[in-house]
């Protein structure tokens, strides 16, 4: 499974032998993107809050983003992804801070690598079995009949062309 933001197919993939369809936002934590970030939220069943580990800011604006999303989608599986990390020498946000962030507010935790593609797969597998996996035990339970899958990813722009920051 491969992600491109100007991809008109949603990715798919296999979890528990089942094939699973995504469908992905990417506003990339852009300003104007925030009005409407809300409606996104709104029965999301997963997130991906994406930093750039070159960038501390973008680290800080994690917990508000985390915060918006749980404001509108109480139960939803969020994974903490620390992307550029083929950018170790100019690493500004240590694996073991994001990680403790992650443990504290019960989130998984990954670092990829947009730029070699390092991890990004595995992040999105690993968050659509947890969404699958979740939505089972709700049917199982009787409390739906429908799993909607939703991977909402935030970062501060980058500096250079890419699936991670502005035009």
């Amino acid at each position: 499974m491969a992600y491109d933001e100007g991809e008109a197919a949603p990715p798919v993939t296999k979890v528990d032998g089942k094939r699973i369809m995504a469908q992905i936002w990417d506003t990339a934590g852009q300003e104007r993107f925030k009005t409407v970030t809300s409606a996104y939220y709104r029965g999301a069943q997963g997130a991906l809050i994406v930093y750039d580990i070159t960038k501390p800011g973008s680290f800080d604006s994690c917990k508000q983003w985390l915060h918006d999303l749980r404001e509108q989608s109480e139960n939803v599986s969020v994974m903490l992804v620390g992307n550029k990390s083929d950018l170790r020498n100019m690493r500004e946000v240590p694996a073991d801070m994001a990680k403790r962030f992650a443990d504290e507010h019960h989130l998984t935790f990954i670092e990829t690598s947009a730029l070699d593609s390092s991890n990004v797969e595995k992040a999105f597998t690993q968050i659509l079995t947890k969404i699958y996996r979740a939505g089972m035990a709700n049917v199982r339970n009787g409390e739906t009949k429908r799993i909607d899958l939703s991977a909402v990813s935030k970062s501060e722009p980058a500096g250079r062309k890419g699936c991670c920051q502005s035009g």
